[in-house]
């Protein structure tokens, strides 16, 4: 059983390629820096398309992994790697 959409699967894939070629271009491509721009681009991605197709609060109206929207993925993913930034580089 899969748990996401196609929406979904491609904001994330996108999301993940951008933020990898980011990192390699800057020799930053370690998995907190690949967080940190990963998240804000699912966050920007999911809600452009939400956006353009006029369901900004349905459920079902954007991407989604496990049911949960990819803006909080997205969220989520930023708000970790930069914890995790911060706690590595303060040692």
């Amino acid at each position: 059983m899969l748990y996401f959409n196609g929406i979904g699967l491609v904001i994330s894939l996108l999301a993940f390629g951008v933020a990898w070629c980011i990192g390699r271009c800057t020799d930053l491509s370690s998995g907190p820096h690949l967080l940190v721009v990963c998240g804000p681009l699912m966050c920007i991605l999911d809600l452009w398309y939400r956006w353009l197709h006029r369901s900004m609060f349905s459920p079902s109206g954007g991407g989604a992994i496990c049911w949960i929207p990819a803006w909080a993925w997205g969220g989520f993913m930023a708000v970790s790697g930069a914890v995790h930034l911060l706690a590595t580089t303060h040692r």
